[in-house]
This record gives structure tokens, sequence and C-alpha cells, in this order.
């Protein structure tokens, strides 16, 4: 580089150095207008193809390794935000509207056909079927060794006599009983989800609603006294292991690579302005924060010497090369 080149270079870059630190709230106003003016003409399609967002989303959310550190830090995080004293004086009405909580009411209302599927699969579930054989086992047991004790009550001679039958029953009776309940188990629950469906009328579950809303607005949203910070970390990596194991699937990245087809089969052809105020984004918008942002971002750019390094590292090459040499 030639004496003439480098005053270049040291000239351009105090002229781009002056034009961010002194004008670079306007440099990024404009630049902010130019890049809406670009997108209002441009449509999503030209910029780029739902192959390629496919290809991207594939790197970083199929493919991408994930550090064991994201759930520890995770973790760490909300270990302390759940013994934060502010859990203590918040209730839950003090959070959730209650206007927004009613909304909710109503949208459960409105999915009845969801509202029996849920009915329906919970007690056709094997689950519910040993649950309630277990409750109709110890409840009909308990009923038959209550009425041993009241005759053991009457005489001291059947004291013995009804510890012997109690004895019985569970050596005897039990697997009969067991039998007989489990064979009337498909009986039963076709009873029990009868009785659910018809019991959740709209109106009791407004009620439900409302007693729940009842029960729960004043409560405090301290969780620290039924979970600690190590349950916590533990939680964290275990929604790590359920992710990874999900993202290994292929309904998961197939349902990722169907929903990217149908948003640009909607908003392909919209320009990109357009595309960006769906999520609430325009000039205006970016313009604030901006005017916000980049001056005190720009200032610690400067102060730690990486705006000038920047600037030198993209003009340097320009200022040795053969090209400018051949022009001057």
């Amino acid at each position: 580089m030639t004496d003439k080149t480098e005053a270049l270079l040291e000239a351009h870059v105090a002229f781009e150095l002056a034009q961010w630190r002194d004008n670079g709230a306007e440099n990024a106003a404009e630049e902010i207008k130019a890049f809406f003016a670009w997108a209002s003409k441009t449509p999503l399609n030209k910029l780029t193809t739902a192959a390629r967002v496919k290809d991207i989303s594939y790197r970083l959310v199929i493919d991408m390794p994930l550090p064991d550190t994201i759930a520890e830090v995770i973790g760490d995080i909300a270990g302390h935000l759940i013994q934060l004293p502010l859990n203590k004086k918040t209730q839950i009405g003090e959070v959730v509207d209650e206007a927004l909580y009613e909304a909710t009411i109503e949208q459960i209302l409105a999915l009845s056909e969801l509202r029996d599927a849920v009915v329906a699969g919970s007690i056709e579930s094997p689950l519910f079927s040993m649950l309630v054989s277990d409750i109709l086992y110890n409840g009909i047991r308990g009923y038959l060794t209550a009425g041993t004790e009241k005759l053991g009550s009457v005489s001291g001679l059947l004291g013995k006599g009804a510890g012997a039958l109690g004895k019985r029953l569970d050596s005897q009776m039990e697997p009969r009983l067991r039998g007989y309940i489990e064979s009337n188990a498909k009986v039963i629950a076709a009873q029990s989800q009868t009785f659910l469906q018809n019991a959740l009328t709209e109106e009791r579950i407004r009620e439900l609603g409302e007693e729940i809303w009842g029960a729960v607005q004043r409560s405090h949203l301290s969780i620290a006294a039924v979970i600690d910070e190590d349950e916590i970390r533990r939680f964290a990596t275990y929604g790590q292991q359920v992710w990874m194991s999900l993202r290994d699937t292929e309904y998961v990245s197939e349902m990722i690579y169907a929903g990217i087809d149908e948003f640009f089969n909607q908003h392909g052809k919209k320009n990109i302005a357009e595309v960006l105020a769906l999520v609430g984004v325009d000039e205006a918008l970016v313009a604030a924060e901006a005017e916000q942002i980049l001056p005190e971002l720009l200032a610690a750019l400067s102060d730690t010497d990486y705006l000038e390094g920047l600037i030198r590292r993209r003009l340097t090459p320009f200022y040795q090369s053969k090209e400018l040499a051949a022009a001057l």
C-alpha cells in the first residue's frame, strides 16, 4: 500500500466512523426506509423458497446438536425464579385476567366434540379401569369387613370368628370379587362415560369454572413449597430429553415441512412488507426500536474499538487491491 492509498484509507475510515458516531440514527432511519420500500415491492418467493426454509429448519431444529448446558441454564434460572419473594405476594387473580379466564371456559364449551372425545378416551384407558376396579373392590371389601366387626361386637365369642372371616375374605373372595369386577369393567366404564357426558352440561361446566376461579384467584403463585430447585433442574433435563427424542421422529419433521409449505402457499406471493405485517412488524415499529437501541449500541461499539475495527476490516482489502492501484 502506498502513502497515498494509506492516506485515503485513513480518511475513509475516519469518515465512516463519523457517519456512525454522529449520524447513526439518521443513517439507520434512511436504511430502514430504503428496506421497506424494497420490501413493499418484493414478493417473499423472490427472496427465498419453501425448500430453502425447510433446509434451514432441518439444520437448526432437527439436526443441530443441543448441549447439556441448555437444560442446566434453564433449570438454574427457573430454580431462581420460583424462589423469588414476589411469588409469595402475588395472587393468581392479579396475573390472570378474569375476563380471559371466562373466555377460556367459553372456548371449552364450544369444543363439545373434543370434550366428549377426551371423556371417552380417558374412560377407555386401562388406567381408568384399574382405578375403578380398585375403588369398587376396596369399597365392597370394606363394607363386608365392617359387617363382621359389628357381629364381633355383639358377642365376644364371635371376635375370633370375625377375624377368621376377614382372612377368608382375603384368601377366597378376593379373586372372585376382583374377577367379577374386571368382567364388568366395560359395563361400568360405559355407565361412567354416559354419566360424565350427561353431567358435564354447559351450565355445570360454567358452575365448575366459577368454583375453581373462586378457589384459586386469591391463591399465591409460589410453588416453592411443593417443588425445589433440584426438581426444577431435573424437569428441565427431562424436557430436553423429550424434545431430543421427538425431533428424531419422522412425524415432527413432516409436520414442520407441511407447515412451511402451507405458509408459502398462503403468503409466498405477498410482498415481504405484507408478510412482516402479519406478525406486527412495520416500518414505524422498526424505526422506533432502532431510535431507542442504536445510540447506546453504537456508543458501546465505538468505545470498545469494535466499530473502527469492523470498518477497517471491510475497507482495507479494497485499498490494498490492484484494482485501486490501477485506477490511481
